[in-house]
């Protein structure tokens, strides 16, 4: 069980809209649905997170400066990493923050909560567009996204579900099938995320930088060039190099131990824990045969014809 948090959760009334996620015949997880973001229920019971229905208005309408720098991504597709190596090329020293990427994740707090950030402010979201702040868009900030192959996402999902709730038994079938089965215009759904995302980057003249995941994973170092010639901060070789040693899975795991965790929703520990393997191709490890064609068979019916060419193993 969480702890209490510090945010307050007011009544749930007829104006809201409430869905029940059926993960298992003897697991159903309450949900709160506030413009294309659903938050679990008994998190805003236990005042861990901000309610959405506060929090969304206030991000949307919150004063942001041209300089702050935003990293969207889908869940589980490496924002702790992107994230940590953006704020050393941007402070210009190959050093960890004193908090983890959780202290700038958007919709785990407040905007007044970032009021003495420095600058320039480094978020991250999992938000569609329409939750980001209009002022983002109004000043044309700097927006990094970060794509990753959805067979390795769902993997990655489903071994973060066993960690935050290790006393929930839910069988890798049940997991799969409660992602399937997820239709709703929500960003936890990858399929409307994804699309939200797409149309985006299809119409908006926003400065935007598009990474893979497997692409930072295979070629880190021009990675980092690129991240720093986009973000306006060029750097030596050297120094990025030192970045990337810096970044790398195994001292980013024993570094998180370390330090705060920056919200109430995860202790630092859990988010050492999030590092497992960061691999390409662990869904090999997971999908069945079966499993593998039903989805590859969503896939095509849900992107309509959309051709993308994910890196599924290296």
């Amino acid at each position: 069980m969480l702890a209490k948090g510090k945010y307050h959760f007011g009544p749930i009334t007829n104006e809201d809209e409430i869905v029940t996620d059926t993960l298992s015949e003897d697991m159903k997880v309450e949900h709160l649905i506030v413009d294309e973001f659903e938050t679990r229920i008994d998190f805003l019971n236990n005042g861990v997170l901000p309610d959405p229905r506060i929090m969304i208005p206030q991000i949307q309408t919150m004063d942001v400066f041209d300089d702050d720098i935003f990293i969207c991504a889908f869940m589980k597709c490496g924002t702790h990493w992107l994230w940590e190596m953006v704020q050393m090329i941007v402070n210009g020293k190959a050093e960890y923050f004193s908090k983890a990427k959780e202290c700038c994740t958007m919709e785990f707090h407040l905007p007044d909560e970032y009021s003495d950030f420095q600058r320039p402010r480094i978020f991250n979201s999992h938000f569609t567009p329409k939750c980001l702040p209009k002022q983002a868009y109004e000043k044309k900030c700097k927006l990094i996204i970060i794509e990753r192959n959805p067979k390795d996402i769902i993997t990655s999902q489903y071994h973060h579900w066993k960690l935050l709730f290790p006393q929930i038994a839910l069988p890798w079938s049940d997991f799969l099938k409660s992602v399937y089965t997820n239709d709703r215009n929500i960003n936890s759904n990858w399929f409307f995320y994804r699309k939200k995302w797409s149309d985006f980057l299809s119409s908006s003249n926003n400065p935007c930088l598009v990474l893979r995941y497997e692409d930072i994973k295979q070629k880190t170092l021009q990675s980092l060039f690129t991240l720093s010639d986009f973000l306006g901060y060029p750097r030596e070789e050297t120094f990025l190099k030192e970045i990337q040693e810096k970044c790398s899975l195994d001292k980013m795991r024993d570094m998180e131990k370390l330090r705060e965790s920056g919200t109430d929703i995860i202790n630092s520990d859990q988010v050492s824990k999030l590092y497992r393997k960061g691999a390409v191709g662990d869904w090999k490890n997971h999908f069945t045969v079966a499993q593998n064609e039903q989805f590859e068979t969503l896939l095509e019916k849900k992107m309509n014809g959309e051709q993308v060419n994910f890196t599924y193993e290296l």
